[in-house]
């Protein structure tokens, strides 16, 4: 589903699965979820705990949750994603 102002809409919890982000912003809304993003993700928002991410290309990376991990590979620009974290035990990688 996609939501004006926020993008691509995933909930759920504890499922896998592979999204490309077509230039679009995703929201993921969950706990322990594992996600691959593929093609150019403006914008990455996780709303839970204990999701995985791996994420092609990025701009913005937001996660208002706890122990969630997101790798990104790419940006679209800049050196470093814009990142803005609450809640704790987040691990942001790049590889």
């Amino acid at each position: 589903m996609t939501v004006a102002g926020v993008g691509q809409l995933l909930t759920g919890n504890e499922a896998d699965g592979t999204l490309n982000c077509n230039n679009d912003a995703v929201t993921r809304s969950g706990n322990r979820n594992k996600l691959v993003l593929t093609s150019n993700c403006t914008r990455v928002t996780i709303h839970g705990n204990k999701n995985v991410e791996t994420v092609a290309l990025v701009s913005q990376i937001v996660i208002p949750g706890d122990q969630n991990t997101v790798t990104w590979r790419k940006l679209l620009k800049g050196t470093e994603p814009l990142t803005r974290t609450v809640g704790t035990g987040h691990t942001i990688l790049n590889k």
